[in-house]
């Protein structure tokens, strides 16, 4: 983790956007300039099968688990949890450019009922830019807005990549 952290030379996060009708959304990104193409590129490489990769972090996700609520009161206990790659809008332009997607589903088996709280996570690379951006909510996040989002980060990330 420590040779990680010193191959990046920038990082930026946003502040976390909770959808204010109460519906338990919430939108945010982060950025990273890391040292060279390379170190990107080799960052973007645990992407290329998003299928294995979605089979591979499952049981981390399922590990993790009894740590998503730390017990606090009135929030679901989780049981269960999916890993699944999704589509993303993908951007016009560079060949380089390279997006993957996950959702995440978290769900919980309370007596009388079922929660699901589902993660989008969506990672963007290009140059020594990388991306990523991540949807959270208890029913289905918004897919045009999700869209959009995803058409803005990589635009911002293409654009990054060239200065």
């Amino acid at each position: 983790m420590g040779s990680a952290i010193g191959q990046r030379t920038a990082e930026l996060g946003s502040p976390v956007y909770a959808d204010p009708s109460g519906n338990g959304g919430a939108v945010n990104s982060v950025v990273d300039v890391v040292k060279t193409p390379h170190v990107q590129q080799s960052n973007a490489a645990v992407f290329q099968d998003q299928a294995l990769f979605a089979t591979c972090y499952q049981p981390f996700v399922q590990a993790m688990l009894p740590y998503t609520t730390a017990g606090a009161p009135g929030e679901p206990v989780f049981a269960t949890a999916t890993v699944q790659p999704v589509p993303v809008p993908l951007p016009t332009g560079p060949e380089s450019v390279q997006v993957a997607a996950f959702q995440i589903a978290r769900i919980a088996n309370e007596p009388g009922q079922t929660a699901t709280v589902v993660t989008t996570a969506i990672a963007v690379f290009d140059g020594r830019v990388q991306t990523t951006l991540g949807t959270v909510s208890n029913f289905v996040f918004p897919i045009d807005t999700e869209n959009q989002l995803v058409r803005d980060m990589e635009i911002r990330t293409i654009g990054a990549s060239r200065l």
